[in-house]
């Protein structure tokens, strides 16, 4: 009888840990990062992931030619895409460095 009770507790708190992993990664990847200023405030910055499925290696060939192309980091380059097609589309003024 008291195997199943510590058994039963086991599971419990074997569920309960995986549970709060799965919370703690929920937040480490949902929440917007907060950085501390020089001037003592404080302000949010949205952090995004990009996932790659395993035949998209061409994609990211891609993406590592044009950041040496345009000598941008991966962040820099999305940023600078995103706004020359934002022009392209919307009319939205963009200056091309």
């Amino acid at each position: 009888m008291s195997n199943i009770v510590q058994d039963r507790n086991t599971s419990e708190r074997a569920v309960h840990t995986i549970t709060n992993r799965i919370k703690m990664q929920q937040v480490l990847y949902t929440r917007d990062a907060v950085r501390q200023t020089t001037e003592g405030g404080f302000h949010r910055v949205l952090r995004k992931n990009v996932s790659y499925n395993k035949y998209e290696d061409h994609i990211q060939r891609i993406e590592k030619e044009l950041m040496k192309k345009h000598r941008l980091g991966y962040s820099a380059l999305v940023k600078f895409l995103i706004l020359k097609e934002g022009q392209q589309q919307f009319g939205i003024p963009f200056l091309a460095s």
